[in-house]
């Protein structure tokens, strides 16, 4: 009698054991899934912000490239009006410098 109680015992704990890794089994298949979701989502929030910087520097640059352009134009006139001045040292010196700068 004592060894069926024991072997009632050992299959009933042998049955909880192999349920209980079942289970285990289940929920770190679960969780590796939700893991995947999360990584998948942070891939593609990052992918959405690098093309947002992406389309900022370009926009940037081009603002920049305008501002250089309207700049040059400007110095551009400066030296004209300053060609039609008569030669001082003040107006040489002066263009000397403003073609230093714009030819930086």
């Amino acid at each position: 009698m004592p060894t069926m109680k024991t072997k009632i015992w050992l299959s009933l704990a042998a049955i909880f054991a192999a349920g209980a890794l079942a289970v285990n089994a289940l929920w770190v298949h679960y969780y590796n899934a939700i893991d995947a979701r999360h990584v998948q989502q942070i891939d593609e929030l990052t992918d959405r912000y690098a093309n947002r910087i992406a389309g900022l520097e370009r926009t940037h640059k081009r603002a920049m490239g305008e501002m250089r352009n309207r700049v040059e134009r400007k110095v551009d006139r400066v030296l004209e009006k300053l060609d039609k001045l008569p030669s001082t040292p003040i107006i040489i010196e002066t263009k000397r410098e403003l073609e230093e700068v714009k030819n930086d």
